[in-house]
């Protein structure tokens, strides 16, 4: 299983994809995503990453002496009743783990599936590996022993943001600015909750709805000069992100913009340099492309994949989650998701700024994170499908990874 013939297969736009017949034995992932629809780029991006990471490990020879990983994508369309069916698709073609992580309430739907289908099916177990930590459902209030978490959850970005914007001088007013559903709103809350400790201003609130479908930023942005806010706080991503980054440059807003999802490939794509520098945005993330930390693996993913998909690297956290299952997997001698997911807990992690783990407590992924902003002069720049964005990103703090260690807030029972 080659890395080119999995990106092919992924590039080619199919919304169900596979890689070709692999042995008796081998090991299935079902990448749950939207791969049609508003965040179809968001979710073919993803899935293409999984697969030349699996295709990695499958060149090299896979886990315990062989065992080779099968990719399959499945769309779900951003259809919670749609991921439902595609994880009955998923558990009837013995899929071993889902990986998912756009929309929490897809995260929230994966999770009751796998629960009550681990019940009732002992021995075939599936287990979950989030790549995105969306909201609290699946972190700090419902951990489980069939499901791990390759992102720091709501709260440890946010406190990493306002821990570096201080540390920085961004300072001012805040006007805050995220998607009406479960994930926004844990943001919008938490970010509050930790602002008044610090002693921000918060000036205003917006909660952004339908996802996707508001077409003008225009009355918002013209709400946020009026407020007199010196900094927008957002968790929004996708189209939404794009539409509010391009208005508020348009109209002259003069106002920093901390964003949680700043850094995905195709929204920096769409809103392009000028307008991103001109936004100021910094952003909470797992590495910098241009400060590997010296880490062999990410000097060598940095050029390897630029050649292979015409991309950035940029995203590290899936090639930890990648690192995590297939550490779980050795460690446990085991690749059954029952038996790996009970060594996936202790895992250690290589990163940019240092080491990370697994937490043993919750199965919540630690790391150090950076902060991270624009900047035109980059070494080495944003590459999109291709097409060079004219900016990358600069290492402006790295919060280790003992501050990202917020105590755990749930313990996962063994079954």
């Amino acid at each position: 299983m080659k890395i080119k013939s999995l990106l092919a297969l992924a590039l080619a736009g199919t919304t169900a994809l596979a890689t070709p017949a692999l042995a008796e034995g081998t090991i299935k992932i079902a990448v749950i995503e939207p791969l049609s629809g508003p965040l179809a780029a968001n979710g073919g991006d993803i899935l293409e990453r999984f697969q030349f990471l699996f295709g990695r490990v499958n060149d090299a020879g896979g886990v315990l002496g062989g065992q080779m990983f099968e990719v399959i994508g499945l769309d779900n369309g951003w259809d919670v009743e749609k991921t439902a069916q595609q994880m009955q698709r998923a558990a009837d073609e013995g899929v071993d783990y889902v990986i998912n992580g756009i929309g929490p309430q897809h995260a929230t739907a994966i999770t009751n599936f796998i629960r009550k289908h681990n019940r009732r099916n002992e021995g075939a177990e599936m287990a979950f590996l989030a790549h995105s930590a969306g909201d609290n459902a699946i972190t700090t209030e419902n951990c489980d022993y069939y499901q791990a978490v390759f992102d720091p959850t709501v709260e440890m970005k946010l406190n990493a943001l306002i821990s570096g914007m201080q540390e920085l001088g961004i300072e001012g007013p805040v006007f805050t600015i995220n998607p009406d559903f479960s994930f926004g709103q844990t943001v919008d809350a938490s970010f509050k909750e930790l602002a008044g400790k610090a002693g921000i201003e918060i000036v205003g609130s917006e909660m952004i709805a339908p996802f996707g479908q508001v077409q003008d930023f225009t009355p918002l942005v013209a709400r946020i000069k009026a407020s007199g806010a010196k900094v927008v706080m957002t968790g929004n991503f996708g189209p939404d992100l794009i539409r509010l980054l391009n208005a508020s440059v348009d109209s002259g807003l003069d106002v920093r913009f901390a964003a949680l999802y700043g850094p995905d490939p195709s929204t920096m794509a769409a809103v392009g340099a000028d307008k991103f520098e001109a936004a100021g945005v910094i952003a909470p993330f797992e590495y910098d492309e241009n400060d590997t930390g010296g880490l062999p693996v990410l000097e060598e993913l940095n050029v390897t994949y630029r050649e292979v998909a015409k991309t950035s690297w940029g995203i590290d956290r899936y090639r930890m989650l990648v690192d995590g299952i297939v550490g779980a997997i050795e460690a446990a001698g085991d690749a059954e998701p029952k038996a790996a997911m009970g060594s996936i807990g202790g895992v250690k992690l290589t990163t940019a700024g240092g080491e990370g783990y697994v937490r043993v407590e919750d199965n919540q992924m630690v790391i150090p994170y950076f902060i991270i902003g624009v900047d035109k002069a980059a070494p080495a720049t944003v590459l999109y499908k291709g097409d060079d964005i004219g900016f990358g990103w600069k290492t402006e703090k790295i919060i280790p990874a003992e501050t990202m260690a917020l105590a755990p807030t749930c313990k996962i029972e063994k079954p």
